[in-house]
């Protein structure tokens, strides 16, 4: 029973390649400061240029990026690395409900009565909190241990 646990814990902290890429395309801009054309982008981060180009047409659509097409074109970062949260790329690539009963109680019947359900609202708060403070700047110079939200001794 233990075992089923952890492995389902897993599962729901897992983020998505999309979000991973896109933090490393965003990350690659900003330590560039400059364009970076998709095939430098590719052999930079070792992902497919076409890969990456569907990643940052998703980032292009929502601000985080801009383009320039042509033999000096490439992309460059929008924003400035301190105005785009972490938070933002789960918003554009992800589903950030831990559980499904967190999104619509109407999927699981036992939602109402549920104990375990609380602990997977706050969690859910905790790291989405956490996503909103933590902007690409902050991983450029490794600032993240500040927005620790608080650590409780265990009993």
């Amino acid at each position: 029973m233990t075992i089923v646990i952890k492995i389902v814990i897993i599962k729901l902290m897992k983020l998505s390649t999309k979000i991973r890429y896109a933090s490393r395309l965003l990350l690659a801009l900003a330590e560039a400061d400059r364009k970076i054309s998709t095939s430098e982008l590719g052999k930079l981060l070792g992902v497919s240029p076409l890969y990456l180009r569907n990643i940052a047409l998703q980032l292009e659509k929502n601000g985080l990026i801009k383009s320039t097409r042509g033999s000096k074109g490439g992309y460059e970062l929008a924003r400035s690395p301190s105005e785009i949260s972490i938070y933002k790329l789960a918003q554009i690539y992800g589903d950030l409900e831990l559980v499904e009963c967190l999104q619509d109680a109407e999927i699981c019947g036992k939602s109402s009565k549920c104990k375990a359900r609380k602990l997977w609202l706050k969690l859910k708060n905790c790291i989405e909190t956490f996503m909103k403070k933590v902007t690409i700047k902050d991983l450029l110079e490794g600032n993240i241990d500040e927005y620790i939200l608080y650590e409780k001794e265990a009993k």
